[in-house]
């Protein structure tokens, strides 16, 4: 037995046969919305916030990393490499 699958029938209204007097429905996305103004707002906050803490830790991964090689750099030698470590 097979099935039948059926695509429902849409139709298009050309742009001029919509009557501009008669108010047409906002869609949820528009941006006199009230909620989606809220998640706009919302999203930049935390857009930003993930912003600055994506800062704050390149900041922080800098410093170790200055002090590692600015240190380190101070230790390195030729005995460092060729001679052997105190047990």
């Amino acid at each position: 037995m097979s099935t039948r699958v059926t695509t429902p029938v849409t139709t298009t209204v050309p742009i001029s046969a919509v009557d501009p007097a008669q108010p047409q429905p906002l869609s949820a996305l528009h941006t006199g919305n009230r909620l989606y103004r809220r998640r706009q707002r919302l999203n930049r906050l935390m857009l930003t916030l993930s912003m600055l803490a994506l800062l704050s830790g390149l900041f922080w991964l800098a410093w170790i990393l200055w002090t590692l090689i600015a240190k380190g750099a101070a230790s390195l030698s030729w005995q460092l490499f060729t001679q052997p470590t105190i047990s």
